[in-house]
């Protein structure tokens, strides 16, 4: 009698979720949005289209996408893509890295801005051209490139890799929602930043991208899509085993999340920053462009973003907490972050004056104006 082989009935859902463009330990469709996210229940996902982005990337050699802690999961992708390292898709990135310096928080942008994995489309025009994605991309080659992706997918079965590694995807997963459902706050974000019904929030891990995160968002049917994807920068047996999660990696996620709020308040401001970035950045240029932070527009940027880390923990966590957070990004080169934290104290004293942080940022342009704190050689 000839056997039949039977799929597991949990490797059919993520089949069907890949489909749908997202897969996670049972994610949601995220184009399926409903008015308002309850934000205690957030969900950690795996997100296809992160994925897919980071492994031709990594194929392409960029090196902030070849620093995976899982062996295992390496092993799984040399296995499969040992024999598609010259595929279009993968030439073109090599090229793309080149020639626009395709990188980083580049290469997420685009990645949630495609509808799935099996089209690789656009999932709002690119015509009109989206603040929302990132300024290195070049509508002709995006588009060109997605295509690329698209015969990527199809020619290399980029779904049985995917569910080679459910296992890992199903582990990593519920590990950081049992962290998330005991330690998170998100309602903090509405607290703090003033609230906002149209936001959606979306935390990815990405098991690929080992130590780096980033925060990016999509503007989609009236709501903001933001993201913190999230790299596994720890993984149990010596790389062998699956990723581990503890508290303190809730500041990361609250630092991407941040970058949707705090970057457009920023950009907005950039040009009344410029006195303070181009005096400072060159005082402590090394250890940013360490972190990847090449010029003091980024720098102005995290600046904001990690202050936000901070209030959370103040919030949250107390004093203690608040001050580790701050001793940590001085010696990362942030050496305002403390009277910048002052700062923000006060306004979130002054909520019933100010309300959102919208409305408070020229006083942070003030601050940023006036500061006179680093010494002239750090």
């Amino acid at each position: 009698m000839k056997s039949v082989w039977k799929i597991p009935v949990r490797t059919l859902q993520l089949i069907r979720l890949i489909d749908l463009g997202v897969s996670s330990s049972v994610a949601s469709d995220p184009n399926n949005l409903t008015v308002r996210q309850e934000r205690t229940k957030l969900k950690v996902t795996i997100d296809p289209r992160v994925e897919l982005m980071s492994c031709i990337f990594h194929l392409a050699g960029n090196p902030e996408y070849n620093n995976c802690k899982s062996k295992l999961y390496m092993r799984n992708l040399n296995d499969l893509f040992v024999w598609h390292r010259y595929h279009p898709a993968v030439k073109m990135a090599q090229k793309l890295r080149k020639v626009r310096a395709i990188s980083y928080d580049a290469i997420i942008s685009i990645a949630v801005h495609i509808r799935d994995i099996n089209s690789c489309i656009e999932i709002v025009p690119f015509e009109s051209r989206p603040d929302t994605l990132d300024p290195r991309w070049q509508i002709n080659e995006a588009r060109e490139f997605l295509a690329e992706c698209s015969d990527f997918v199809k020619d290399t079965d980029f779904k049985a890799f995917l569910i080679q590694n459910e296992s890992q995807y199903e582990t990593a997963t519920t590990r950081l929602q049992q962290l998330i459902d005991t330690k998170a706050n998100i309602d903090w974000f509405d607290e703090f930043f003033g609230t906002r019904n149209d936001v959606d929030f979306n935390l990815v891990i990405s098991i690929l991208n080992g130590p780096s995160n980033y925060g990016c968002r999509v503007k989609l049917d009236g709501r903001t899509k933001i993201y913190s994807i999230i790299g596994a920068w720890r993984v149990g047996w010596l790389g062998w085993g699956h990723p581990t999660f503890d508290p303190g990696d809730l500041s990361t996620v609250v630092h991407e999340f941040s970058h949707s709020y705090c970057n457009p308040l920023v950009d907005k401001y950039m040009k009344s920053f410029k006195t303070f970035g181009e005096k400072y950045f060159p005082r402590v240029k090394k250890k940013m462009k360490r972190q990847a932070y090449g010029d003091w527009q980024t720098m102005i940027r995290e600046s904001l973003v990690r202050v936000c880390e901070v209030r959370h923990a103040m919030s949250n966590d107390g004093k203690k907490r608040a001050k580790q957070i701050t001793n940590y990004n001085i010696s990362r080169g942030f050496h305002w972050i403390k009277e910048l934290s002052e700062l923000l104290g006060q306004y979130e004293e002054q909520l019933n004056k100010y309300q959102t942080l919208d409305v408070f940022i020229p006083k942070i342009v003030e601050f940023f104006q006036n500061y006179d704190g680093p010494p002239k050689k750090l």
